[in-house]
């Protein structure tokens, strides 16, 4: 008998390692575990026994049933997986060992979707509402950071225009909650850590350069040095909110981390805009069109977390 409905082997499965799948079967896989565990048993008394020159041949019935290695934890059952898969549900109701009983596996939706059915399963959670991952908590925080990037955006356009004072000093309140907020995320994911130092370096730099004229050449400078601070600060940003998905929504993991190659193409069509047409508002465009992605995904990652 398989050890899951599907025919699928529970071995070398993340789920399962992760904690967050015991198998469909888990009798079965228990049945494996305990063979497993008195045939190592069995061996090591064996050359235990071999070494002292004792007799082997009673060896096996010196092994208690319950002597077998058991799982280091206990799957909570709202939590696995079996609970969800449709393959699994489908093969309890109409009392088959497995997905080989049935006459339609061939042209069943489900069963050819077998290698793919985590992420099936996934979005059965999300459309039930299984909280399992804990980042619920983090939407307040995130709908924080949303608003903060959004304010963000006038007085990073009209810094780009002009070098007010009043514009920077706008600016920092509104960089501290985003700060705050970031410091906030480090729980569902440790990358924050390093969004936070980063942000403040760019708004140190920011600070610096709009504040204190320190001359063409060093204002130049620091100008240069806070566009990579901002870069790098982009893409560990992106790496973050990535990570923290990356257990509930594969397709929204990969979006983050597919803006950070398109980050890099808008600050060379930026830069090539403003060269050829040396209008600097031209340059704007293609950055406010990258806000409005990341805005988008935000927004979507906030979605995602109400139900995880």
């Amino acid at each position: 008998m398989e050890n899951s409905y599907c025919g699928l082997r529970c071995s070398g499965c993340s789920y399962r390692t992760a904690g967050k799948c015991s198998g469909c079967k888990p009798e079965v896989e228990n049945k494996y575990l305990e063979d497993v565990g008195r045939a190592l048993r069995i061996s090591k008394l064996r050359e235990e026994a071999l070494k002292e020159g004792l007799d082997v041949s009673d060896i096996r019935d010196e092994i208690s049933d319950d002597s077998y290695m058991a799982p280091e934890k206990e799957v909570d059952p709202a939590t696995r997986y079996s609970t969800y898969c449709p393959i699994a549900i489908c093969c309890k109701n109409k009392n088959y060992e497995g997905c080989n009983d049935c006459d339609k596996r061939i042209s069943c939706y489900d069963y050819n979707c077998k290698g793919k059915m985590s992420s099936i399963i996934e979005t059965k959670l999300d459309l039930w509402g299984v909280t399992t991952h804990g980042l619920k908590e983090s939407v307040n925080y995130q709908r924080l950071l949303l608003i903060c990037y959004i304010f963000l955006l006038v007085p990073d356009i009209l810094t780009k225009l002009t070098s007010s004072t009043i514009v920077t000093l706008i600016y920092i309140p509104i960089t501290g909650l985003t700060m705050f907020g970031y410091i906030k995320m480090v729980p569902y994911s440790p990358i924050f850590r390093v969004t936070v130092l980063l942000t403040t370096g760019d708004l140190l730099v920011r600070f610096l350069v709009d504040i204190i004229d320190y001359g063409t050449l060093v204002n130049g400078a620091l100008s240069v040095f806070g566009m990579l601070v901002a870069v790098v600060n982009y893409k560990i940003t992106f790496d973050a909110y990535a990570d923290m998905v990356s257990e509930v929504d594969d397709v929204l993991e990969r979006k983050w981390l597919r803006i950070w190659p398109l980050t890099i193409i808008v600050y060379v069509i930026g830069a090539l805009i403003v060269l050829s047409s040396k209008v600097l508002a031209l340059g704007l465009i293609p950055f406010a069109l990258l806000d409005l992605i990341i805005i988008i995904y935000m927004i979507k990652t906030i979605k995602v977390s109400k139900i995880n």
